[in-house]
């Protein structure tokens, strides 16, 4: 989506049609090495160990062993995409889902007067989908908003429109999200003391761990 967004609107200079397809032919180099990973997990887990003890020895054994145990778990999480059926399912849905995003980021521009932001709304959930990846604030706030300014200046959007599409959009998002969270712990029959005793416990193991 980021990349169509991109790619397709005539408002963007050169420079990012071209970044964009370097970016691509990355992806596309990064996506077959995921499927050579997932199709050859145990051999490749096997490598990983061989440069762990040979070539990375100047490490502290904790970290090599800290870094094959990383490799091992996203094999075990990739493991079920050697289901062709769940593999295309999983990917639907992810279409699906950011397709959803993108269009109420679409609507919320709209709501407040935005024209012709159909594409930029695509580039704005491509920017937060990698955004979100980094150390954030709780909920986001403030990487939101600043996805929403800084892709939407590219395409001459007034700021204080992004800024309140921003609100919005996360306001839609977050408000329903909480509701259904809070309704599942209830019915789950957990109780607030029950979670922060539980987070604690995990607390201590980890630091007995350390």
């Amino acid at each position: 989506f980021l990349g169509a967004g991109l790619v397709a609107d005539p408002r963007l200079r050169d420079d990012y049609h071209r970044a964009v397809v370097v970016v691509a032919v990355l992806t596309g180099v990064m996506l077959a090495g995921a499927v050579t990973f997932v199709c050859a997990s145990d051999r490749c887990l096997k490598i990983v160990d061989w440069i762990s003890n040979r070539c990375l020895v100047f490490l502290p054994s904790r970290w090599r062993k800290r870094l094959v145990e990383l490799v091992a778990s996203a094999a075990g999480g990739l493991g079920a995409l050697k289901r062709p059926r769940l593999a295309v399912g999983i990917v639907a849905t992810s279409l699906v889902k950011w397709f959803l995003m993108g269009l109420m980021v679409w609507v919320s521009l709209r709501t407040l007067g935005a024209d012709d932001v159909f594409g930029p709304s695509l580039v704005v959930v491509g920017v937060i989908a990698v955004a979100i990846l980094l150390p954030a604030p709780p909920g986001y706030v403030g990487v939101v908003q600043f996805c929403f300014t800084s892709v939407l200046a590219l395409y001459a959007v007034d700021a204080n429109t992004a800024i309140a599409a921003s609100v919005y959009y996360h306001l839609w998002q977050f408000i329903p999200v909480t509701l259904v969270g809070l309704w599942c712990l209830q019915k789950t029959g957990l109780g607030w003391r029950e979670v922060t005793e539980v987070e604690a416990g995990s607390d201590r193991g980890s630091g007995a761990a350390d």
